[in-house]
């Protein structure tokens, strides 16, 4: 099987992979998507990291293949083990262009902050987590999961998929909710 490949990402752009800038272009895109969404609710957001997002391990997803070898070889499990390959590497660290529109947009980042906000009966924010997207070894597209919440009760993980034009451009194409609330 072949996996998707994302290094490190450099502090240097010009020295990051294609599938690294990528993905981290994927990244901004999303949560300026989802800023762009709760503006226009009148609400600010926050961004912050969960460790695996309950996104599935690499162990748990190889035994769901060894108890069903008929999704051998289908077309999503590549990009799915390679998703859960980088199920513990933070966006935020990986990708500088995110992090410094986080900062310079003066967009809630701290967890102490957000845990604080949270704990209210009315949250003041909307809170985005998600993983650092994958890209197919093809690079034509790009698998991440998020979290999105508004209150104790209003928020869904989701598994999202980008695509890649032919005009090279990453577009949003699916969002699949996993578990709501």
């Amino acid at each position: 099987m072949a996996l998707a490949f994302i290094p490190s990402a450099c502090s240097d752009e010009a020295r990051e992979s294609p599938d690294t800038v990528a993905a981290c272009g994927i990244a901004l895109d999303y949560a300026q998507r989802f800023r762009t969404d709760w503006e226009k609710l009148g609400r600010p957001i926050a961004i912050r990291y969960e460790p695996g997002l309950s996104v599935p391990t690499r162990q748990k997803l190889e035994q769901v293949l060894a108890d069903n070898p008929e999704f051998e070889g289908g077309p999503e499990v590549a990009i799915t083990l390679a998703a859960a390959d980088l199920r513990d590497r933070r966006v935020m660290d990986e990708c500088s262009n995110l992090r410094n529109w986080v900062q310079t947009s003066g967009i809630l980042s701290d967890d102490a902050r957000i845990d604080e906000l949270t704990r209210q009966p009315e949250w003041p924010i909307a809170v985005l987590s998600m993983s650092l997207p994958a890209v197919s070894e093809d690079g034509s597209t790009a698998l991440f999961y998020s979290r999105k919440y508004a209150g104790p009760l209003a928020g869904a993980l989701m598994a999202v998929t980008y695509k890649k034009q032919a005009s090279g451009k990453w577009v949003l194409h699916d969002e699949e909710e996993l578990a709501i609330s």
